[in-house]
């Protein structure tokens, strides 16, 4: 996701700015970040804009000021902030207490204003004595409920099965402020990484629907975007895998919609 902002490509349908970014480690050391951004793949595209709060001298404290000035030496432009961990920045560590966390959030919310940023707080859901209960979304971050009443938006990562440790089924729900909400289904691969649920049945049914035409077929963006809703995929997706398809030259491009089976 980090590198789509960095190339202003749309994400989950939603349009993006290019944008400078930087990943601050708060709650493990660089080397362990590192390790485990090595054994999902991605550690090529973090590794130069990753901070640790040990390694780099960024203290746990309730504002941005000392993360901004350490990232900012380094990438004078960047307007993206990742800070994993942020419950470590809560005044005394106390995330159950609703003050120190409304004044915290209102500290990083007059930053990000005053200083042109968008931050984005990875922490954890919080633990239910009751599996079978359910919890309004804005109400799952561990602690006081006022990391859903002071945050603009909440993002919640759930297995699709939460009763079976080896789902490897996803689920990201959002809950902007100011919008409707949405859900997105992944899947982890082989690797730990997320795939888009809708992508792999795209690729599947596309991929079979392909094998079908002869080599030299004129096919319409149109054509294929009919085949993807009448089995119940979404435009994007269909979108991505034309876009796939030419970057393989597995499809030529004739012109604007227009294509041609290799």
């Amino acid at each position: 996701m980090l590198s789509y902002y960095e190339l202003g490509i749309d994400i989950l349908g939603h349009k993006t700015n290019r944008v400078e970014w930087a990943y601050i480690a708060l709650e493990h050391s660089l080397e362990e970040t590192y390790r485990a951004c090595q054994r999902v793949g991605v550690l090529d595209i973090i590794q130069h804009r990753l901070f640790g709060a040990i390694e780099d001298n960024i203290p746990d404290v309730p504002n941005l000021n000392n993360a901004l000035i350490r990232t900012r030496q380094r990438f004078p432009d960047v307007h993206l902030i990742v800070l994993d961990g942020v419950a470590g920045m809560v005044n005394d560590g106390n995330i159950n207490d609703f003050g120190s966390i409304k004044d915290m959030l209102r500290d990083i919310k007059t930053a990000c204003q005053q200083k042109d940023l968008t931050v984005i707080g990875i922490g954890l859901d919080a633990k239910s004595s009751n599996p079978s209960q359910w919890v309004p979304y804005r109400q799952r971050p561990s602690g006081s409920g006022a990391w859903g009443q002071y945050s603009s938006t909440i993002f919640i990562m759930e297995r699709e099965n939460p009763r079976d440790i080896f789902d490897k089924g996803r689920r990201l729900v959002i809950e902007p402020r100011n919008a409707g909400s949405e859900q997105h289904k992944f899947v982890l691969d082989a690797d730990g990484k997320l795939q888009n649920a809708e992508d792999q049945d795209a690729d599947f049914l596309l991929d079979s629907q392909l094998a079908h035409w002869p080599s030299g077929t004129i096919v319409l963006t149109a054509e294929i975007i009919l085949i993807g809703t009448r089995n119940a995929l979404a435009k994007r997706s269909v979108e991505r895998w034309i876009t796939n398809c030419v970057e393989a030259k597995r499809l030529i491009k004739v012109s604007r919609g227009k294509y041609k089976v290799a």
